[in-house]
């Protein structure tokens, strides 16, 4: 009997001894491995050091590593590269980015890991309806209570509708929402009072930062696109919690900032305690104000302000803020002695500039309904003028959320409880509002100006889109041109137009060289006689087309000069004809260009008018030759614009577009191997 009960002592001991052994990853498939309540403490098992990938395969060089022994934290499991046939890899945070680690070079800390909690996700569901959480918010948050059933998700019912919130904010006169001036196109507002049409350039509010764009606004205030794990935080609630937001916290989130010191740890740890304000938030706004290395706001050093810091850009407007803001440092409210005590100005240390600061956000804004950044930014809560607004930028509360996100990380803590205020508005589409996209290039599609048969458009104003002019006969022919302030920008609908009795609509389209467009509309309502219709001219040489154009100059049989031109093609003897250059002088001899008008005249007075059109002639110099070829390549790359006309002469192919196949033909007409047809069709015998 003992040697039986020592046998079976012996069997556990050693089964014991080869689980032991055994990483402990191996007891886990790879779903269990997956569904692990994250974030998981680890530890490197490599040897020397474990290489951090920036995406889980082995495609890019490392962004750096990590020694052997060394403890770190897996934030999400994600599937990879198989490394030994082992597919799983985990995201950790190094230095402030996502990092990607093998299983196969990690081994868990013992017992460190929780599987997903068991708990009826039914009761978060009954508390999402309860709440009232719109159904398209709550994918996020059922995302994000998965993953961190312990953090709590507030409503804050706001008394306006998004639609109207969006149109608050959006402000051409006064804007309150900035972007950097380096910011893609789409993200611009282009208003009048935003964007200068004339000059083509965006107006700069604040040096390198101009008005942001109607659609990037909408985009920034819908929560629901920031219902993740990271830029959940612009909605945590900022009051200071002392149980969340410990000294070591506050210490690992200095680090590597120009404040990485005990000295300035104990300061932000006072200062929250005097304004109720998270000191995690107190750094985070330091560091998107003054940047971790410093600013001349926190530097003390500024030329006129020598002494002075302001480390939270409090009053920091104008064409130098930083100045402005230092000169609030120093000075306060001239006529507010009590307010300035309060703050602790004038800040003539950090310490007074941090704690004064934090106090101003604490009473200003924390404890006064925007105690978010979300909030902060966008001021929904104090009526509908949203002035009380801390920042500008449009990208301030997602991008210090991600600091928020990356200090709790750091720190471990990304699990603890947490409160989130999220915002409802009254109502709100079913899609999240789209980041917006665009070509690039400027969105300068405006017309300097409109002329009709040379002579300004009456009444024309960029701006304004719809005209209306009478025109009496016998002229049932008008030339529309069209200037657009971006030389770059393409204008269509340029060129002549014969006039049927009663309105004619005419439009002209200007395309700016992001790819939007802008129409111009022109009713013209022609008051022709009916009676006494002008008889067209005929030729048996030169093809006349319906829409006015003539073809056919064939320079072989010296079809292309004046003097033949008026030879073959006659009108009948109350009439006369005469030949105008692109400038309205008339010629009469030599050779015609494209562009170049026929003018049928009774009495003197212009009744009919004719274009001629040169097939491969597009820069309207009466020659085929490789200027031309340059021409179309210029049009195609975007640096040239061809009129009505200068098309038609382009298209060489005569098929449905001008391309790079008509540049060729006309390039190989010049080398003398094909010859350029001036004719649409052939002529009939």
């Amino acid at each position: 009997m003992d040697r039986e009960r020592a046998k079976n002592i012996s069997t556990i001991i050693v089964a014991v001894f080869l689980l032991s052994i055994i990483p402990i990853t191996l007891l886990f498939s790879r779903e269990t491995a997956a569904e692990l309540n994250f974030p998981i403490e680890a530890k490197v098992i490599a040897e020397p050091r474990l290489n951090i990938r920036k995406t889980p395969d082995l495609s890019q060089s490392p962004i750096g590593s990590i020694a052997t022994g060394q403890e770190i934290l897996l934030l999400e499991h994600a599937e990879g590269q198989a490394i030994n046939g082992d597919t799983n890899w985990y995201r950790i945070d190094f230095r402030n980015q996502d990092g990607y680690v093998s299983a196969q070079y990690i081994e868990f800390s013992p017992w460190s890991f929780d599987l997903p909690p068991t708990a009826n996700d039914q009761d978060f569901e009954n508390y999402l309806e309860e709440q009232g959480f719109p159904h398209s918010y709550r994918a996020g948050l059922r995302e994000l209570h998965r993953k961190y059933p312990n953090w709590i998700f507030t409503p804050i019912k706001l008394n306006v509708d998004f639609n109207s919130a969006v149109n608050g904010q959006y402000k051409p006169e006064n804007s309150m929402n900035f972007v950097p001036a380096t910011s893609e196109d789409a993200l611009k507002s282009t208003s009048s009072a935003d964007f200068n049409k004339e000059t083509n350039e965006w107006i700069e509010k604040e040096r390198g930062w101009v008005a942001a764009s109607k659609e990037i606004i909408a985009h920034q205030l819908d929560p629901r696109n920031f219902l993740d794990e990271q830029h959940i935080f612009q909605f945590e609630s900022l009051s200071y919690n002392a149980d969340v937001q410990n000294w070591q916290g506050i210490r690992n989130q200095l680090a590597g900032t120009f404040m990485d010191s005990d000295e300035y740890a104990n300061i932000f740890c006072n200062a929250a305690e005097i304004s109720l304000v998270s000191p995690y938030h107190l750094i985070a706004r330091v560091r998107q104000e003054v940047s971790p290395n410093g600013s001349g706001s926190s530097s003390g050093t500024y030329p006129g302000v020598e002494g002075y810091y302001n480390f939270f850009n409090i009053g920091a407007y104008g064409a130098d803020p930083v100045y402005e803001g230092l000169v609030f440092a120093r000075d306060g409210y001239k006529n507010n002695p009590a307010a300035n005590e309060r703050l602790l100005i004038p800040w003539d240390t950090p310490e007074k500039s941090i704690k004064g600061g934090a106090i101003f956000l604490g009473r200003d804004y924390i404890n006064n309904l925007q105690n978010t950044l979300y909030f902060q930014k966008f001021d929904l809560r104090h009526g509908p003028d949203y002035w009380h607004q801390y920042m500008a930028n449009v990208f301030a509360p997602q991008s210090e959320a991600r600091t928020m996100y990356h200090a709790y990380s750091t720190q471990g803590s990304l699990a603890e409880s947490k409160e989130f205020l999220i915002p409802i508005f009254t109502s709100i589409s079913e899609l999240p509002a789209p980041y917006p996209t665009g070509g690039s290039g400027t969105p300068n599609n405006w017309l300097r100006s409109i002329s009709i048969d040379g002579a300004l458009l009456p009444g024309f104003e960029s701006s304004t889109y719809s005209y209306s002019i009478e025109v009496h006969a016998p002229n049932s022919e008008i030339t529309i041109d069209a200037t657009p302030y971006n030389p770059y920008a393409v204008v269509t609908g340029r060129g002549s137009y014969f006039l049927k009795e009663g309105k004619n609509k005419i439009l002209i389209t200007v395309t700016a060289t992001n790819g939007s467009i802008r129409n111009y509309e022109i009713i013209v309502n022609y008051h022709g006689e009916t009676t006494a219709e002008v008889p067209r001219v005929e030729s048996s040489v030169y093809q006349i087309q319906p829409d006015g154009n003539i073809y056919g100059l064939d320079f072989s049989r010296n079809l292309n000069l004046v003097e033949n031109v008026l030879n073959n093609i006659t009108t009948t003897d109350q009439y006369s004809l005469s030949i105008v250059d692109c400038a309205d002088q008339e010629v009469t001899k030599g050779s015609i260009a494209t562009g170049y008008k026929l003018l049928q005249k009774q009495n003197g007075e212009i009744v009919g008018k004719y274009t001629f059109i040169v097939i491969g002639d597009v820069n309207c110099d009466g020659d085929i030759d490789i200027l031309d070829v340059d021409s179309i390549y210029r049009y195609l790359t975007g640096y040239l614009n061809l009129n009505d006309a200068q098309l038609l002469a382009a298209n060489a192919l005569q098929d449905s577009e001008v391309d790079i196949l008509d540049a060729d033909q006309i390039y190989r007409s010049v080398l003398g191997y094909v010859q350029v047809s001036q004719n649409l069709e052939p002529l009939s015998e």
